[in-house]
């Protein structure tokens, strides 16, 4: 177990990383004190080990907004090698992870400021190389090296409404195969700060991957407040990822009013445009279950205050997790699906089967007509950032 080691930033003192050893995870630990301290190289902000054996040797990345630093370690752990010390990333970085997949090590380093309760900006951005050694370049083909100023990178994960800094996590993949990111963030509805100390929040979420071999967080890079479990065979009939979902009666696709990224605006059909109002990222959340968010504006298809009545207009609202922005998708089993809203078991369809642009799309119990069934549209993989930075 590798460890940073007092002072903190506001301390005076050496920083340094040190070494506990046990049989077994649990314990017990025996303590082999600082391998590695800013007395012992010409850098600093020697804190946050993470451990890689590459290849049967042991290595150690570190660091904390003064560059990130790989070195070999002795093998038995308690000594590093002084002439394989290399900077691989630049000032803007720490707690460094680092994760292997399909030809490539990646890089996940936090960024920001992390322990200033809801003013904080932390965040995760990532670099990956074919080489353990690097160069890692983030997905806009940038050295990680390059980067010296917090938050200057592409984000990976960031803040949403409710979840602010979320950063400084860990990737592991469960017994089915399925990769997590595990971190910290602070939560709006919670205490901001526990006698005098940022009281941050521990937090689960899916890792997917683009098509071109690119990590994406929690589905739209944003903490989740709901998600399924780890190490479950629980999954839906639609996999994740943004869709078109196109009337059958109609042939049009659902769409949000005029474009809008309003709290309320309507939900309606028009003939398909292209336009991302017309893009819905579906996800599944477990038991059945999915939600299904606007592109455009980063709002969930919701029944408006869960109300039951026949013909009540469907709406985008922010995701808050209740019931009536859940839905069942349910196959029917011709290539088509059906949308259950979780709130009331009534159906998405488009109003009085209409067939014209603009004509609204409501709830009403099941019946089997075209207007209450829908195909969904495959569009792609991945959500792209909300604040229209690139990949």
């Amino acid at each position: 177990m590798f460890y940073s080691l007092s002072p903190r930033p506001w301390e005076s003192g050496e920083f340094g990383i040190g070494l506990a050893k046990s049989d077994t995870p649990d314990g017990p630990f025996t303590d082999y004190g600082q391998i590695i301290g800013d007395n012992d190289h010409a850098g600093g902000g020697s804190i946050d080990g993470y451990f890689v054996n590459y290849n049967g040797t042991p290595y150690l990345f570190w660091g904390s907004f003064q560059g990130i630093y790989l070195m070999e370690l002795t093998s038995d752990l308690q000594d590093w090698k002084p002439e394989t010390l290399q900077q691989v990333a630049g000032d803007a970085y720490e707690g460094a992870t680092v994760f292997y997949r399909n030809g490539y090590w990646y890089l996940f380093v936090a960024t920001g400021t992390c322990c200033n309760g809801y003013s904080s900006t932390y965040e995760v951005e990532v670099g990956r190389s074919t080489n353990f050694f690097g160069p890692y370049t983030d997905v806009s083909g940038t050295d990680m090296m390059n980067y010296n100023s917090d938050n200057a990178g592409i984000a990976q994960l960031t803040s949403n409404g409710r979840f602010v800094a979320p950063a400084h996590g860990d990737i592991t993949t469960d017994d089915n195969g399925q990769d997590w990111f595990v971190y910290h963030a602070y939560d709006r509805t919670g205490p901001e700060y526990v006698d005098g100390v940022p009281a941050r929040q521990f937090f689960i979420d899916r890792v997917e991957w683009t098509d071109n071999d690119w990590p994406v967080i929690a589905g739209d890079k944003t903490p989740s407040l709901q998600s399924v479990e780890p190490n479950t065979n629980d999954s839906g009939i639609l996999a994740d990822g943004i869709y078109e979902i196109q009337n059958v009666n109609s042939g049009k696709v659902m769409e949000v009013a005029d474009a809008s990224t309003s709290d309320g605006a309507n939900v309606r059909q028009w003939a398909a445009n292209d336009c991302t109002c017309q893009r819905w990222w579906v996800e599944y959340i477990g038991g059945g279950e999915y939600r299904i968010v606007n592109e455009n504006s980063n709002r969930a298809l919701d029944v408006p205050d869960g109300t039951t009545t026949d013909g009540a207009s469907l709406q985008q609202w922010p995701w808050f997790t209740g019931a009536a922005q859940k839905w069942n998708i349910i196959d029917n089993g011709d290539g088509t699906y059906r949308i259950e809203s979780v709130a009331t078991g009534d159906v998405a369809e488009v109003y009085n089967a209409g067939t014209a642009d603009g004509d609204d799309v409501v709830q009403w119990p099941w019946n089997g007509g075209d207007q209450q069934r829908w195909n969904f549209n495959f569009i792609g993989g991945v959500q792209p950032l909300w604040d229209g930075r690139p990949w």
